[in-house]
């Protein structure tokens, strides 16, 4: 009776997550059906791909299997029918990369509607992630717009690059790009402080780490009435330059909740082990893995658990 229990209780949790996903059918492709191609709603379609995420499943094929031998988890994501993996391909191909961007955006300002982010402070960062690709062919490299960029630890990594904004004291993230992995984190601070700005955010602080350092950057952000709270980069500067003051160094310290949130979406989200080659399906594939930390937070808001809003382990069956 207890193992019952659990079960329905951790099914009713998924069902509170992927019910956050709503938002999924007004922005999805004209509803047209080609050649007599079975469609699926959209939102049924996005449930399933965030459970796929939350399930941690390893491929779309799996998520089908997963579907056809548990009628009931189809049901809850809104099927009637049951998708094969080809129909999950076809549905991310027609919704495209910048309709997944678009709803990560719509999320941010669902959560901020909710009063979720503090809004406070801002961390920008970016870290690399390994290609599905073999960069030492002998021919040509599978993913040919991957490209190689070092880690800060001097690691050198061949893939793209996820550039991050994420609200500092809730650890969840805001916007996002995906780049080729030898884009240098500082030339996406200006696209990033924008969206931020597009998307109804004021923080006071901006912070990011000397990768970040630059005159223009510091400009930028005052620009919009933020403080960018950025180390000097020594290599930057031909004098010596002062120590930072205690406040600036409390600040500061806020910029270890962005890399939390890249250990989640590597370690829980299965980011650290990426599936797919091309630009645009990377993108697609974080896109998900964000919307689906989202989601566990704004389930987290809903049922009162705020205390959980990160914890998505939580959240799973």
């Amino acid at each position: 009776m207890e193992t019952t229990s659990t079960a329905d209780t951790g099914a009713s949790t998924m069902s509170a997550v992927l019910a956050c996903l709503d938002v999924v059918e007004a922005l999805s492709p004209d509803r047209t059906n080609p050649r007599g191609r079975k469609r699926y709603p959209a939102s049924a379609m996005m449930r399933a791909l965030v459970m796929k995420e939350l399930l941690q499943l390893s491929s779309r094929r799996k998520l089908g299997q997963l579907l056809l031998k548990n009628p009931e988890l189809a049901q809850r994501c809104g099927f009637t029918s049951i998708p094969d993996h080809s129909s999950f391909a076809y549905f991310i191909r027609r919704m495209g990369r910048d309709r997944f961007i678009r709803l990560v955006e719509v999320m941010s300002k669902r959560l901020s509607e909710r009063q979720v982010y503090s809004g406070r402070s801002v961390v920008i960062d970016g870290t690399l992630l390994s290609a599905y690709s073999n960069p030492r062919a002998t021919h040509s490299p599978s993913d040919p717009e991957a490209a190689w960029g070092v880690r800060s630890t001097g690691d050198w990594v061949f893939g793209y690059k996820l550039h991050l904004v994420c609200d500092a004291e809730t650890e969840l993230p805001i916007t996002f790009e995906v780049t080729s992995g030898n884009v240098h984190d500082s030339k996406m601070f200006p696209i990033l402080l924008q969206r931020v700005v597009e998307l109804g955010f004021h923080p006071a602080w901006v912070i990011a780490d000397k990768a970040y350092d630059s005159e223009e950057n510091r400009q930028l952000a005052a620009s919009h009435g933020m403080v960018a709270v950025i180390p000097r980069n020594r290599r930057n500067r031909k004098t010596q330059l002062d120590e930072p003051n205690p406040e600036w160094r409390a600040i500061y310290s806020q910029r270890s909740s962005v890399e939390r949130v890249f250990s989640r979406l590597k370690e829980e989200l299965a980011l650290k082990d990426i599936r797919v080659r091309s630009q645009w399906r990377v993108t697609v594939h974080i896109a998900i893995s964000l919307l689906s930390m989202m989601a566990v937070a704004l389930t987290a808001v809903e049922s009162d658990r705020p205390s959980e809003l990160a914890s998505i382990n939580s959240f799973r069956f």
